[in-house]
């Protein structure tokens, strides 16, 4: 089961989505610089995707037995 994304930064602090790679030429390990936090939001955004409308790539990561971020979303050194 996919979970929807909660903001949580997890994915995109643990690999960059294609388009990030692509968009910024990213190589192995490289933060994504279109990811940060909102802080009015109190969520992790990204610059390139709508999380909201986006589901191909996004969620896969709230799903994975791994992530210890989801269920406490805040601002983290990444």
């Amino acid at each position: 089961m996919v979970r929807h994304c909660v903001g949580c930064g997890y994915c995109c602090s643990k690999a960059a989505c294609t388009m990030g790679v692509d968009r910024f030429n990213l190589t192995n390990g490289e933060r994504c610089p279109g990811l940060y936090f909102d802080t009015e939001n109190k969520r992790y955004k990204c610059s390139i995707y709508d999380f909201t409308t986006w589901k191909r790539e996004f969620g896969l990561g709230c799903s994975s037995s791994l992530n210890t971020w989801r269920s406490e979303v805040k601002l983290r050194e990444i």
